[in-house]
């Protein structure tokens, strides 16, 4: 039978399909040691009981039965998708075991064995491109890697050339495991490739950075000059010596950390060749000519930032006059000449608050923590009692390599609770405990420190005055708060010194930069009280005044003032402590952002501090304007929502905030499912809109017109007793295409009125015009990030998708739409809610539960931006009903 997957355990678990494509990203940790377990006993029929040992040792086994059937079936999803034979790949068919079947899984672990068995050491050595399932220390997983390494060890001391194999009748290697002698692709340990004498060699593991080898890899044979490039403590150095054991050919590696000037660069370098200066030449022209005689040659120049210019002007030189040269500089800044191609060094990855326990091996930053943890204290296991404090720590830590090494260094005298404790106040205080350690890097301190002695003091003093942002920030907004007349060329610096992070923001369509959380606090620390004052209070009034500006109706305004939400959060303390008058204004701009982009506990935080008691109704008789009212909506807080309505409504001058007063209204009317006078409220809410010679294009105006087409729908489709909702329905569309006329395409009432239009075309049997409505109404929601029309338009869609024969994505959507009122705790309508749960329960019967769950479970994680349009196709091309 052909071989349907390859299994890799040395540098992984990976598994490979038919056409090399490859995965190292398992539904969880647990996964992904299932497989490797299988793998290992590659064939044999293993009791559940042995696998609930391996996976969850010293638990009940009658506990842990039902997660391993999820964890099974979840690993099941991944090898037999839908074009694979159940049972192909997973055999089940002995009762209480479960077996990887031989005929179509190959495993590298398996193949190396038979190798070596048959006496083909060499062979087999070359299938060890890394450690055995780095980051997994399950007992099981323990012994695995000391019984390779000491396999690995023997092969070293002991090698034996490659005997024939024709005529023995031996099978050839699998294509995909089959390794040449030199490789390309990323190795994690020191023992898996020979022995380069010039490179420096590493007694800890080697974690992450899969993707960004490989870029390197391919770049370095594209180009003559690389420069990898990122703060202290990132791991440059390492990076470029793993990817360089892997380089065919020569490699050189010279570590410029010694040098305290540039006096002695040339014959470092010549000395690191091997060749001792001469007195009769220049030392530049002994180099090229000995550079020359070596032919090929990567030549590596270890941090180099200290000594950027003559770098520079070195590099420039030898790349011109040694035509087989190759240079990888290591540097926390740019060289800036013509012909350097520059690979920026991110931090590790690391959880999201989101991250699920079983999941953190996973993450990079969490593999080093803990191999460092452990080195520390042998003990030490990742538990389901400490991973939250793990996952704390490597956010805290954003992922920075020598940050998470003398994290883990403290585990000897702290638990993972107390060092992320310690880490909210003392973030820059990391110092080693160990010898061995360059003087640099002794303590995060030293390591900014040493950024920071590069700069000026006008740069200086402008990087400090950055930290008084949060979560990042334009050039506009630097300019205003620094006050800095070159602030785009500071802006530059900082950036190509590693110390500021510049990222394009395709949304917004302008560059915004932001600063790693351990720069930021050291920054805040070493800026002055009396500066941090002041610089505070340009940050509060620019970011303020950009609320006052924003035109609330506009997406693109609305993603600009999301983009700060960090900084608007610590502009409103600004001014709730010192002019709370400023701010009160503009909260119901504020609220409105909130409310359309699913903050609603951040909203209802506020407005209990800002309006305590009955402030909040004395507010909106005030200011004629509904405060606060779109949150109580859409948490299902209707009687509070009429409340702040009638309040305008009794007071209102103005016949425009008379209208919006009757609309607020009658949009809690029709979520009570009080149709009739919902209906009514709304037309006088249209007659006092349209009267107003200012009303005429409005956006109030709009909105009354897409009210009244939503709640006559709402009673076509939910009421009782409605004797003709066709004509409803007929209707609504009337409104709604008087709404649509005059709207911008950057509207955020566009994808209501898509949505509302298609209730109305789907109610008048108009399927086709319904579904176009339906797709533009998600793409809209989902451009605009309109969170509660996605909500809304997820659910109708998924009626119609089950009409349409696809109850599976009708599963999807309504997963997803259950999701996102959960991250909002929006309350949808009582009818609503009940027509979703009918159809829930249908859709279970059809699909039978495992796979209703498992269609479940993917709306739930696949990210909209993903799962919408891959529901396009069914909606628009299966059969219409």
């Amino acid at each position: 039978m052909t071989k349907i997957w390859q299994v890799q355990l040395f540098n992984g678990p990976v598994l490979l399909d038919a056409s090399g494509t490859e995965t190292r990203r398992f539904r969880s940790h647990k996964v992904g040691a299932l497989l490797a377990y299988l793998a290992l006993h590659l064939d044999r029929p293993c009791p559940r009981e042995e696998l609930y040992e391996a996976l969850w040792p010293e638990e009940d086994p009658e506990l842990v039965a039902n997660r391993f059937r999820v964890t099974l079936a979840s690993l099941r999803r991944q090898l037999e998708p839908d074009n694979i034979v159940f049972g192909s790949v997973l055999d089940v068919g002995e009762p209480g075991r479960v077996r990887l079947r031989a005929e179509t899984v190959a495993c590298d672990t398996v193949e190396f064995e038979r190798l070596l068995r048959a006496g083909y050491s060499a062979e087999a050595a070359l299938l060890i491109t890394g450690p055995l399932l780095p980051g997994f220390y399950e007992d099981w997983a323990v012994a695995e890697q000391s019984r390779y390494e000491l396999l690995h060890e023997d092969l070293i001391t002991a090698p034996v050339a490659p005997r024939s194999r024709q005529g023995e009748g031996m099978r050839l290697l699998p294509e995909a495991l089959s390794v040449p002698a030199r490789t390309n692709s990323p190795v994690s340990s020191p023992l898996a490739v020979p022995y380069n004498p010039s490179l420096p060699l590493y007694l800890t593991r080697f974690f992450g950075r899969e993707r960004e080898q490989r870029t390197l890899s391919e770049l370095l044979t594209a180009h003559r000059l690389v420069s990898l490039i990122g703060m202290g403590g990132i791991g440059k150095t390492r990076m470029a010596t793993e990817t360089a054991r892997n380089w065919e050919g020569e490699c050189l590696f010279v570590s410029l950390v010694p040098l305290p000037d540039a006096g002695r660069l040339y014959d470092t370098a010549l000395q690191s060749l091997g060749v001792a200066p001469q007195a009769d030449a220049p030392i530049d022209e002994q180099l090229i000519r000995v550079l020359r005689r070596r032919g090929t040659l990567l030549l590596i120049l270890d941090n180099a930032e200290h000594l950027n210019d003559a770098v520079a002007a070195m590099a420039l030189q030898l790349l011109t006059q040694v035509p087989d040269l190759r240079l990888l500089v290591t540097s926390r800044q740019r060289l800036g000449i013509a012909g350097e191609t520059v690979l920026l060094v991110a931090p590790l990855e690391a959880p999201g608050p989101a991250a699920r326990a079983e999941r953190l091996l996973e993450f990079a930053a969490v593999s080093l923590f803990v191999d460092r943890a452990k080195n520390a204290r042998p003990d030490f296991t990742l538990s389901e009692r400490n991973a939250p404090a793990v996952a704390a720590i490597c956010k805290r830590l954003e992922g920075i390599p020598l940050a998470l090494e003398l994290a883990a260094a403290r585990i000897t005298s702290q638990t993972p609770q107390q060092i992320a404790l310690s880490l909210e106040t003392g973030l820059t205080d990391l110092k080693a405990r160990q010898r061995g350690l360059s003087q640099r890097h002794q303590s995060l301190r030293a390591v900014i420190q040493g950024s920071l002695d590069l700069l000026s003091d006008e740069q200086r003093t402008f990087f400090l005055a950055l930290s008084v942002f949060q979560g990042g920030w334009s050039v506009e907004a630097a300019a205003a708060v620094t006050g800095c007349a070159d602030f785009e060329e500071y802006l530059y610096h900082l950036t190509v010194c590693s110390l500021v992070v510049a990222r394009e923001e395709e949304r917004l369509g302008i560059m915004r930069y932001t600063l790693l959380e351990t720069l930021r606090h050291f920054a805040a620390e070493n800026l002055a009280s009396e500066m941090q004052h002041a610089y505070r209070e340009r940050h509060a009034r620019f970011y303020i005044d950009m609320v006052a500006r924003a035109n609330q109706e506009d997406f693109r305004s609305m993603d600009r003032l999301e983009a700060d939400q960090e900084n608007l959060l610590l502009a409103m303390d600004w001014f709730w402590k010192h002019e709370r008058h400023t701010l009160l204004p503009l909260l119901t701009d504020l609220l409105n952002l909130w409310a359309n982009r699913g903050y609603h506990r951040l909203a209802l935080d506020w407005i209990a501090l800002a309006f305590p008691g009955d402030e909040l109704i004395a507010a909106a008789r005030l200011t004629e304007r509904l405060v606060g009212y779109r949150v109580f909506v859409d948490v299902g807080r209707y009687d509070e929502a009429e409340r702040v309505a009638q309040a305008v409504l009794q007071t209102a001058r103005d016949p425009i905030n008379k209208g919006w007063a009757l609309t607020g209204i009658s949009y809690v009317l029709m979520m009570k499912g009080e149709w009739d006078r919902a209906i009514a409220h709304q037309r006088e809410a249209l007659e006092y809109v349209v009267q107003a010679e200012e009303g005429r294009g409005s956006h109030a105006l709009h909105m009354c017109y897409i009210h009244m087409g939503q709640t006559l729908n709402a009673r076509a489709e939910y009421a009782a007793d409605n004797p003709d909702p066709l004509e409803d329905f007929r209707e609504a569309e009337r409104y709604l295409y008087i709404g649509l006329e005059g709207l911008t395409e950057d509207s955020r009432l566009r994808s209501g009125n898509n949505r509302e239009l298609m209730r109305s075309f789907w109610g008048q049997q108009r399927w086709e015009e319904g579904d176009l409505c339906f797709a533009r109404a998600l793409q809209i929601a989902l451009a605009h990030r309109h969170l509660t029309s996605l909500i809304q338009t997820l659910g109708d869609g998924a009626f119609r998708l089950a009409a349409k024969g696809c109850p599976g994505e009708s599963v999807q959507l309504i997963s997803a739409s259950v999701a996102l009122q959960e991250k909002m705790e929006y309350r949808a309508p009582s009818y609503f809610a009940s027509r979703i749960q009918k159809q829930l329960s249908a859709l279970r019967n059809e699909l039978g539960s495992e796979a209703f769950d498992r269609h479940w479970q993917s709306g739930v994680y696949t990210p909209l931006e993903v799962l919408i349009p891959s529901v396009f196709p069914q909606i628009l091309l299966s059969k219409t009903v």
